[in-house]
């Protein structure tokens, strides 16, 4: 699935699995992006020069370095021959074929990516050529592909809502109408129509999640309250085992919150919360950086801790947004 941002720096969501690094085949890299990543990762350089040097960089392939000195990899993607040349629609459209078959690997199916806007910076093409690729080529997969816009070249303003629960919340006819009725509750709070949000997000945990945005991505899309309420098909943020282990779903929770611009928390008193506390937490925590990234301010509420109570939602205004 696609998840489209619109920031000065693709730096911004900080619990992706990967950075795409767009580069050319003649192992130089001294402008645009390709020197951001030569500044954050030291090492990477020299793998990228030493994979031109043997051919496995090169255009219709994606070259991955695992190891580095951040939390996430690098997947080098060429969308030039020479470092001069102007990024042609096929060189994309090889290297998004390339990525999907990665992507569709099953130690890859659940990652995260963060994609630039392909040859659209020193490669000289242009947002309505190449944005269509991506979305034809990545949209339908389960891997969540962040797709990074600069705001001078787009007027999209995309905004996702985050909404999660414990697990064995959501069960009953009772339990799936207050978490209806806090949504529009939050909704009101907030001044908010949800169907202007781009997508509503969860993370296919348990019955408060799958209630509200299914199991799977695009799997009975019709019968979630996401659907119900703003006829689009909900994103489905699944936790990533193979790279992650058992820190796979602190980086779900980590991930989750990290995409949405509005978090809706359901901590019912009696129920597994711990997850929903982390979550509250994170949001918390990473009130600074999202400014210090020049995201929009995030609103939060949460519903439950000590009472069952509609009326106990609240806006967490001490969150510094």
């Amino acid at each position: 699935m696609i998840i489209k941002i619109v920031t000065p720096d693709m730096f911004v969501i900080h619990s992706c699995d990967y950075y795409i690094a767009p580069v050319n085949c003649g192992a130089v890299a001294g402008k645009g992006l390709v020197l951001e990543f030569r500044n954050k990762v030291p090492g990477w350089v020299d793998h990228y020069m030493a994979a031109c040097g043997t051919k496995e960089i090169r255009i219709g392939t994606v070259h991955v370095m695992e190891e580095t000195n951040q939390p996430w990899g690098v997947i080098n993607f060429p969308t030039k021959v020479h470092y001069s040349d102007t990024t042609k629609r096929e060189w994309i459209v090889r290297g998004l074929e390339a990525l999907r078959e990665m992507l569709q690997k099953p130690e890859y199916r659940r990652t995260s990516v963060m994609l630039p806007m392909l040859g659209c910076g020193e490669g000289k093409q242009d947002y309505e050529i190449v944005l269509p690729l991506m979305e034809e080529h990545l949209s339908d997969l389960e891997a969540t592909v962040f797709v990074s816009m600069s705001p001078e070249r787009t007027e999209l303003r995309p905004k996702y809502l985050t909404i999660a629960g414990p697990p064995d919340f959501g069960k009953t006819d009772d339990e799936k109408q207050i978490i209806e009725d806090t949504i529009k509750k939050a909704m009101v709070n907030w001044d908010q129509d949800i169907t202007q949000y781009t997508g509503i997000v969860s993370g296919g945990v348990g019955h408060t999640d799958t209630f509200v945005a299914g199991s799977n991505y695009n799997d009975g899309v019709e019968q979630t309250l996401a659907y119900k309420l703003t006829g689009k098909a909900p994103l489905v943020i699944k936790a990533n085992e193979v790279r992650n282990g058992v820190g796979a779903m602190i980086h779900q929770s980590s991930l989750l919150c990290d995409i949405g611009d509005d978090v809706i928390l359901f901590k019912p008193e009696g129920f597994n919360n711990n997850r929903l506390t982390y979550m509250q937490e994170w949001c918390r925590n990473n009130a600074d950086q999202r400014a210090d990234d020049r995201r929009a301010p995030r609103r939060v509420a949460i519903y439950g801790d000590k009472s069952m109570d509609v009326t106990q939602i609240t806006k967490e205004e001490d969150y510094g947004l």
